[in-house]
């Protein structure tokens, strides 16, 4: 074979490589192009999720009760939602027992920012037992995208055992001490809460300077 003919072939064979190595460096950037738009579309699905939840909680306002909370989070509505506790609480308010039943059995709707509060009961009542009450909390619902992934958390009562209890009190027991004759305990409360008010307008002032 004459020389010209071998460099023409040569170059042939280049060429076909540099076309082929093209192609794959094409198909590769397309792939990666399609997987960061599923990562992208899949964040603006996740961001757009509404997140439920259910807690145990102290009783802000007295601090010596628990309640059962659930909330929603996220940024949109959740619908049949469904909250399950086990092993079910025992002796608890029957306004609340009825609540919890009716939410096993699922709420048509949840939306965002809500937050619904129930009261269990007094926390020395809830807690005579000196071992651990785990309780298994499992929520199931519907986002905008379709369902969400199930829920699944363990809380313990007695995780409050030994807590340092601060209430923050309220202008609506205020009112009520203020209403009815106080006694000493009414003043010791009623100038602890002005004196919180005072402390946190303080604060306040502070921060804005």
């Amino acid at each position: 074979m004459e020389l010209p003919t071998v460099v023409a072939v040569v170059i042939a064979v280049v060429s076909l490589l540099l076309n082929i190595a093209a192609v794959l460096i094409s198909k590769s950037q397309v792939a990666a192009a399609k997987s960061q738009t599923e990562v992208q579309r899949q964040i603006h699905r996740d961001s757009s999720q509404p997140y439920v939840w259910a807690d145990i909680r102290l009783n802000p306002d007295d601090g010596a009760t628990l309640d059962w909370v659930v909330g929603n989070s996220g940024p949109t509505v959740a619908t049949d939602v469904t909250f399950r506790v086990d092993p079910p609480f025992g002796d608890i308010h029957p306004l609340t027992s009825a609540a919890i039943e009716r939410m096993t059995n699922g709420i048509a709707s949840l939306p965002p920012g809500r937050i619904n509060w129930w009261r269990l009961g007094a926390t020395y009542d809830l807690m005579k037992s000196t071992g651990p009450q785990p309780r298994t909390i499992t929520i199931d619902a519907t986002g905008p995208f379709g369902a969400l992934p199930t829920l699944e958390y363990v809380v313990d009562i007695t995780d409050f055992r030994e807590a340092n209890v601060h209430p923050d009190g309220s202008l609506h027991l205020l009112a009520k001490a203020v209403d009815r004759r106080p006694s000493a305990k009414d003043v010791s409360a009623l100038t602890g809460a002005l004196h919180r008010l005072a402390e946190q307008r303080a604060d306040d002032s502070s921060i804005g300077e």
